[in-house]
């Protein structure tokens, strides 16, 4: 069999995974490194690039740093493309190593320009993460930043005149990880969604509305279960009609803390577990 998806890989290795452990397997992560490794050699290039980048974060999760930096290097090593190039400025961003993450994204920017598409987002993504980085370091904006600068501004004037009705992020409800568990007993998260499959089902669909239906901001609010089931049943309407589910949520968001997605890395994920977006549910459009 042929794999030639690489933008399904990262979820399709969690999905192994947390299958794996519904079943009973003995060791579910050796299991999926062992997955990843046949990626590796039998998929396609961006495939087998981010089946590597996934074992490297698998590894890691592990407790596993020896291993996971061996990987690492045979990664940094490969032809990168705009995908992969990302990713490890996103990595190395989260990591604190902000000179080699600076590296990366740089390179991202240096490769051929992607047309359209996801490849043109991360490229988008890479520039946005370069600039703040550069910020960071005391260092002024450049050609780089300039020509990023432009192409935002295309994108989301382009945007706006294909899908004139979003102008205004989206109130977006979650179930932060402190509430997920209980949701989950509830059977309040969509059929078939674990837990840990929550957070990367909503990135994932998150993104595809951004690139198919122009919904590019979001404002993500905070809910528990009870919240859910109030939202659930209120009508749609304005945020600022009493009554509705916007309005409902714009409360909830100026009480509880609303977030905007996406976030720039290395901001704090907007799943609220502490870890940082490149390395926690950014992974997805890795």
């Amino acid at each position: 069999m042929a794999w030639r998806d690489g933008r399904s890989t990262i979820p399709g290795l969690l999905q192994f995974r947390s299958a794996s452990r519904s079943a009973g397997v003995a060791d579910p992560e050796a299991s999926t490194l062992e997955f990843c490794d046949h990626l590796i050699r039998e998929g396609d290039r961006q495939v087998s690039l981010s089946a590597r980048y996934f074992k490297v974060m698998l590894l890691r999760e592990q407790g596993e740093p020896e291993r996971a930096m061996a990987e690492l290097e045979l990664l940094e090593r490969c032809a990168p493309t705009v995908h992969t190039a990302e990713q490890l400025g996103s990595l190395w961003a989260a990591d604190g190593d902000l000179e080699r993450a600076l590296h990366w994204y740089t390179c991202a920017l240096t490769l051929e320009r992607p047309s359209d598409g996801a490849e043109l987002r991360d490229r988008r993504q890479a520039g946005r993460n370069r600039t703040a980085l550069r910020t960071t370091l005391g260092l002024p904006p450049d050609d780089l930043d300039f020509r990023m600068f432009q192409e935002d501004l295309e994108a989301e004037t382009r945007c706006l005149r294909e899908h004139p009705d979003v102008g205004e992020p989206v109130l977006t409800p979650f179930f932060p990880r402190s509430e997920v568990e209980r949701a989950a007993a509830a059977d309040a998260l969509p059929p078939g969604v674990d837990s840990e499959m929550y957070y990367q089902r909503n990135e994932i669909i998150w993104q595809i509305a951004a690139e198919t239906h122009g919904v590019w901001r979001r404002r993500l609010i905070p809910v528990t279960v009870e919240d859910a089931e109030v939202v659930k049943r209120l009508p749609s309407g304005r945020d600022d009609q009493p009554g509705t589910r916007e309005y409902y949520l714009r409360d909830q968001g100026e009480r509880e803390g609303a977030q905007a997605w996406p976030p720039n890395d290395p901001a704090p994920c907007w799943c609220m577990s502490g870890l940082s977006y490149a390395c926690c549910c950014g992974r997805p459009r890795r």
